[in-house]
């Protein structure tokens, strides 16, 4: 929501977003929220409904899971990893025979 992307090329579409949402009188919060719900998080039912619903409306083929963010500790992030392995990806499978092969990657990295 700043001006900070202004004048930077290749940045153009996130300086008129930001002057769109302040035009609209969208706050911070919001933005903060909106960038959140887009992304797959929660409990194991959570993230496997989320997905299941993206699939549903985009008809993606595929799905990148993303374990680590921000500077979070290594154990965490595989920790993370190995619950999504355990009792997320088995119920995509029998949902979505057709999952990319990088799904099964991450099932026996996880191993």
């Amino acid at each position: 929501s700043g001006d900070h992307m202004k004048g930077l090329k290749g940045y153009e579409h996130y300086a008129a977003s930001a002057d769109r949402q302040k035009a609209a009188g969208v706050t911070r919060e919001q933005i903060n929220d909106a960038f959140v719900n887009i992304h797959i998080w929660g409990t194991p039912d959570e993230c496997y409904e989320k997905i299941v619903m993206v699939r549903e409306k985009l008809g993606a083929c595929a799905f990148l899971a993303v374990f680590n963010y921000a500077g979070m500790p290594v154990e965490e992030a595989e920790r993370n990893q190995a619950l999504f392995a355990a009792k997320v990806l088995p119920r995509l499978k029998a949902h979505m025979p057709q999952l990319d092969i990088g799904a099964r990657l991450v099932a026996e990295a996880a191993e």
